[in-house]
């Protein structure tokens, strides 16, 4: 079992001052600047970054993430939102850790990433120019990458000041931007910005843990034992994965699993849970002082609901008992018309791709509560 946020970890996340005191990797301000990072890939978007891609319609779009998670995180994602669009261009979204040997001058390339010195991106870039390709670097310009994509290449630099590592939000933005320069409609990055922006404030650090939804849920993962995401849609499991990866990253290892094998699993583990191993629980557990018992086979379930029906995941995952759902929306707002304990509501397109970002820039402040008050 994973040690809970001890008493000094609980005031901490109350004590603003604290939390900034005890940010020395800059995991807090790294995630505090997803607004900015967005703002800086529209505001490369209006100098012309992506004016020689507007319109194309390429046989495919190829993501080259190299060793980047959280560029592999954000290709998920965009993907995925992108496959609810009902009218979505008809080209495949590949994504893939090295250029694949098939590319060729009608393909768009996506080199994407934070270390320009990885030989895998800039043999992407090259090989890619070489046949034709139009690609864009979403990449630091320096290094072996600037010194093989000096011409004919577009290039949306990071800022930088964010560490690689907290820069999810700009990947999100670039793969965005990309697929509006391309022709699917329904994209603002630009007003996703202000809502992450308004988001992230309502989960800042001043604001103490009963009414900030990200310290709620860093200190909910911290105080499980094997904290698991369940999801039912695409998206939701995209976001889910990065979530659980930022997580892990903090020292919380969590995992993720489609709902049906949750549902599929969890009267097994419980049969397992009140059994024979159940039993031989410590007979000096004291359940006032040392917390609830728990023998690590059970998770905890956090839910998530994206792009279906809230109501019918909701339904469905009672069968699971309870369930905590993440959901930034109502922060700072008070609802008297909604059930704060079930899903919000199925959100259109344009909703869902600035929702897929905002949720993610509040869950990687969550993550990163959880790493400086652990």
């Amino acid at each position: 079992m994973l040690p809970t946020i001890p008493s000094h970890g609980e005031d901490l996340l109350d004590d603003a001052d604290a939390i900034r005191a005890a940010d020395t990797s800059g995991a807090v301000l790294g995630a505090a600047t997803g607004g900015g990072q967005i703002r800086a890939v529209a505001t490369a978007v209006r100098s012309g970054a992506l004016d020689g891609l507007r319109g194309a319609r390429p046989r495919a779009v190829v993501w080259v993430v190299g060793r980047s998670s959280q560029a592999a995180a954000a290709a998920r994602i965009v993907t995925s939102v992108l496959a609810s669009h009902q009218q979505f261009p008809g080209f495949p979204v590949v994504i893939e850790h090295r250029i694949p040997a098939w590319v060729g001058a009608l393909d768009v390339v996506v080199v994407s990433g934070a270390d320009a010195g990885d030989p895998v991106q800039a043999e992407a870039i090259e090989v890619a120019r070489k046949r034709g390709a139009d690609v864009l670097c979403d990449l630091p310009k320096e290094g072996p990458a600037a010194h093989v994509g000096e011409s004919g290449v577009s290039w949306i630099e990071p800022l930088a000041f964010v560490a690689p590592e907290r820069a999810i939000l700009r990947h999100l933005a670039v793969g965005f931007a990309l697929f509006s320069a391309l022709g699917v409609s329904g994209i603002d990055i630009e007003a996703a910005a202000d809502v992450v922006d308004e988001r992230l404030s309502a989960n800042g650090p001043e604001l103490a843990v009963p009414v900030n939804p990200a310290k709620l849920l860093a200190r909910e993962v911290a105080e499980s034992s094997a904290p698991q995401i369940v999801f039912e849609d695409e998206v939701a499991g995209a976001v889910a994965g990065r979530v659980a990866q930022a997580f892990t990253e903090s020292g919380r290892p969590t995992t993720t699993s489609p709902l049906a094998d949750a549902l599929r699993m969890n009267p097994v583990l419980a049969a397992k849970d009140s059994g024979p191993a159940g039993a031989a629980d410590d007979i000096f557990h004291d359940e006032f002082i040392d917390g609830p018992k728990h023998s690590g086979l059970r998770p905890t379930y956090f839910g998530l609901a994206l792009a279906v029906s809230a109501e019918r995941v909701a339904h469905l995952a009672a069968g699971l008992g309870v369930v905590s759902w993440i959901d930034m929306r109502e922060a700072g707002q008070e609802s008297v018309d909604r059930d704060p304990s079930a899903p919000a509501q199925e959100l259109s397109f344009d909703e869902l791709v600035v929702e897929s970002m905002a949720l993610s820039a509040c869950c990687e402040l969550a993550a990163a509560y959880a790493l400086v008050a652990a």
